[in-house]
């Protein structure tokens, strides 16, 4: 399969997956399991005049390709780990020459977790990370290639399960400071923040400085989707609640404009922004 990752004036990153041999059923669904060969697996770089270039990411001793990213201005980043799931190495690809470059590798003696959303880049060039320390989950953020000695943005005991967006420097993650809730948080040029009502389970997105927050919990039925601008701490007056079977209400009279129509929401913040939330399907993480 190709996979398009972004396209500029001279290239696309795309990443070419061969399936493995065998039944039907396999090769539709070639899925890595004990005693059977790697999957042949290959990120190439295809130029606007029809050719491609292979992107060295050292398959024999990395054969898995865990994720492929490139945003804005900035270099692709490219993510593989070994077979037995011990290493993981992050990579930066020249877009000019395909040439990789080992930013940062990570080991452990049993096997490494992959985090959603991570390597990300920010605004002024840093990346978006995640290490294991002090037996928590931690963010980092950090310069290209000192990784491994940057200090963790989010404190001991909040375990970070994944990286929704970065928008500018702003960094939205979802965390878990118990095991029964997951969160919506960020951290950015204003610190850490804690983005929705403790428990429960939320998503969300943030974009141009708006963040919009979904949460579910077993204190009402439904969906309630929070907007703040601008940095705007979130609140319930600015919220709208979704019943299951489609019937909306306003939550209050502060705050973002909002009308409900069937399965989506509209939404005119303050600033004059618009959003549109699509409910048709109930919030879901993982």
């Amino acid at each position: 399969m190709r996979y398009a990752v972004k396209p500029t004036s001279t290239a696309v990153a795309i990443i070419s997956q061969c399936p493995l041999p065998g039944t039907a059923r396999e090769r539709r669904d070639p899925t890595i399991v004990a005693g059977t060969p790697n999957a042949e697996v290959s990120l190439l770089l295809a130029r606007l005049d029809g050719t491609t270039v292979e992107v060295d990411t050292d398959r024999t001793a990395f054969p898995y390709l865990v994720t492929a990213c490139w945003t804005g201005e900035h270099d692709p980043l490219v993510l593989v780990q070994s077979r037995d799931q011990r290493r993981m190495r992050l990579l930066t690809v020249d877009a000019g020459t395909g040439r990789a470059e080992v930013l940062h590798e990570d080991t452990d003696p049993r096997w490494l977790e992959i985090v959603p959303g991570v390597p990300a880049w920010t605004a002024d060039g840093r990346l978006v990370w995640t290490a294991d320390r002090e037996d928590t989950r931690r963010l980092i953020i950090g310069a290209p290639g000192a990784l491994a000695e940057a200090e963790p943005v989010t404190p001991p005991g909040l375990q970070v399960r994944a990286v929704i967006d970065v928008d500018g420097d702003t960094v939205l993650f979802q965390a878990s400071a118990e095991p029964a809730g997951i969160g919506l948080w960020s951290y950015g040029p204003d610190g850490l923040t804690r983005r929705g009502p403790d428990g429960g389970v939320e998503v969300g997105t943030r974009a141009g400085g708006t963040t919009v927050v979904a949460r579910r919990g077993l204190d009402r039925s439904g969906a309630v989707f929070l907007a703040a601008c601008v940095g705007a701490a979130l609140r319930p007056s600015s919220s709208v609640v979704c019943s299951p079977h489609g019937a909306e209400r306003n939550a209050g009279t502060a705050g973002p404009r909002i009308s409900a129509l069937r399965a989506s929401i509209r939404a005119t913040t303050p600033s004059g922004l618009q959003l549109q939330i699509q409910a048709d399907k109930p919030p879901t993480t993982h």
